[in-house]
């Protein structure tokens, strides 16, 4: 590593630190009301977080978003940048007896980057946006003891601006990408569906969700560079046993193991311009990643946790998926999956946890036919912590996003104390379909290595920090080569470091 590149990654380290001094008492969810059955809350999150890039898309750089391909104006190799956002909320919730609970929450985010912007090869985040914006606004009722045969709070249902998620986000955890003014790339302070209608049977041991969903997208405030607005409706039914002393009836993360189904049809979506498939058109990253969304239809099996009962060192996650869109001008057979067998070592010191994963999603061997057959990461998120579904610090958070590729990954972990977690990962990424990109011949996209702490400084306060290093294989080096034109940069080890805080108060 050049002494410029340590340079910067030192600067990272020196933030973390000065960070860390920010750390401070705090209480969430403070009491404002508690009175005759009516209880109001209020909260407030800050997060920070700062990040240095050296040679950035394995040294082809960054470009602005007001020009791609041979054309594009590269903004710096050794991208910088900060984000931070303010998210306050406020929570209520009216018991009226035998009628069930009223509830209801508002909360909106004002969020900014500075620098150079986030190190995509055209840098969604570049120009120092910052915005503000309602993020929740919904009302619910929950049943209370009205239905007490199935048990408290067995029906639940909201509608409004929301978050929504099915197992660990593999396929719907996010409603809104911060790209573009929205700022905050990689702190995803935003999640929220623009419009929701869930119903929630939260029964045990099966439960179910119904629910209609409309992401919150527009393409004139993120540079074009959105997901197409996208309406759908799905029934998910699960079946869970919840860990000890937790209820997992409504919270995922409180269960100890679970299997499930879903069936999504997305009745609405924008299919026009970059979201068309075009027979014999040449293919882009953009018309095969999410295109002919319009109809398209997923059926999905995930399982999760730990599968042998009395045997709980012993994990097993995994999904499957499969997409079909069968109209004549968007036709799509499409799929992904994923296992991921893991073991915690929990009568050893420090508790080590080793886990492998391998997943799969479709690419499209032949783009200019008349199906599409790469598949559509729909709108996935973080479900389960680091790698989980941004597959690596840098090559899944910056150049290939769940779709034309085949990811192995080896993860461990370690608990030097309750607090603090130390983790190292490897991936491997192969293009499945190395013929979906013009110039692209061979498999090897890239291959990365993180190294990740996290600590929790407090029951409300969190710092977490990553140092990545990444190489390009010779088909990642093909397909940047043909991103940016003629000019090949693409042989340098892309290196990342970045350090965040969380405090919720």
């Amino acid at each position: 590593m050049a002494k410029k590149d340590i340079a910067q990654l030192s600067q990272a380290a020196v933030l973390s630190a000065a960070l860390a001094g920010l750390a401070a008492p705090a209480q969430a969810d403070v009491g404002l009301v508690d009175k005759d059955g009516l209880k109001i809350d209020g909260a407030l999150t800050v997060g920070v977080a700062a990040f240095a890039s050296p040679n950035a898309q394995f040294g082809a750089g960054v470009n602005s978003p007001t020009s791609t391909g041979a054309a594009a104006t590269r903004t710096t190799g050794n991208p910088q940048w900060i984000e931070a956002f303010v998210k306050p909320e406020l929570k209520a919730a009216y018991d009226t007896g035998n009628a069930g609970t009223l509830y209801g929450a508002f909360s909106a985010v004002a969020a900014l980057t500075r620098g150079d912007g986030e190190a995509n090869f055209v840098s969604a985040t570049y120009g120092n946006p910052e915005k503000i914006a309602v993020e929740d606004a919904y009302l619910g009722w929950k049943s209370g003891t009205l239905l007490s045969s199935l048990g408290e709070d067995a029906l639940d249902v909201s509608a409004g601006r929301q978050s929504f998620r099915i197992a660990d986000g593999f396929l719907i955890a996010d409603g809104n990408a911060d790209l573009g003014n929205r700022a905050a790339y990689w702190s995803f302070p935003r999640s929220a569906f623009k419009q929701t209608a869930i119903a929630r049977i939260n029964t045990a041991p099966v439960r179910a969700d119904a629910f209609l969903l409309k992401n919150d997208s527009s393409l004139s405030n993120t540079h074009g560079l959105d997901q197409p607005s996208t309406t759908l409706a799905g029934v998910n039914v699960e079946w869970f046993q919840a860990a000890e002393g937790k209820d997992g009836r409504a919270t995922y993360d409180n269960r100890l193991r679970y299997a499930g189904a879903s069936v999504i049809r997305v009745s609405d979506a924008q299919s026009d311009g970059n979201f068309s498939y075009a027979t014999g058109a040449a293919a882009t990253v953009t018309n095969t990643l999410n295109a002919n969304r319009d109809g398209l239809v997923l059926y999905s099996v995930h399982g999760g946790g730990a599968p042998v009962p009395g045997l709980d060192d012993l994990t097993l996650y995994g999904q499957y998926v499969l997409e079909r869109n069968d109209e004549s001008t968007r036709k799509v057979r499409a799929n992904a999956w994923y296992l991921e067998p893991g073991y915690t070592f929990s009568d050893a010191p420090w508790t080590p946890k080793l886990s492998y994963r391998y997943s799969h999603f479709s690419g499209d061997g032949n783009p200019n036919d008349n199906t599409d057959k790469s598949y559509d990461p729909m709108l996935y998120g973080s479900g389960r912590g680091y790698g989980s579904w941004y597959q690596g610090e840098i090559v899944g958070q910056y150049m290939i996003f769940n779709s034309n590729v085949n990811v192995n990954m080896l993860s461990v972990s370690v608990k030097p104390t309750d607090a603090l977690k130390l983790s190292l990962l490897a991936y491997r990424f192969d293009w499945d379909k190395e013929g979906q990109f013009t110039g692209v011949s061979q498999s090897h996209a890239a291959a990365e290595l993180d190294f990740v702490a996290e600590y929790a400084l407090s029951d409300n306060i969190s710092l977490a920090g990553a140092v990545a290093a990444a190489r390009a294989g010779d088909g990642g080096k093909q397909f940047l080569t043909n991103q940016q034109g003629t000019t090949d940069r693409t042989d340098q080890t892309w290196y990342l470091g970045e350090v965040s805080i969380v405090m919720k108060f």
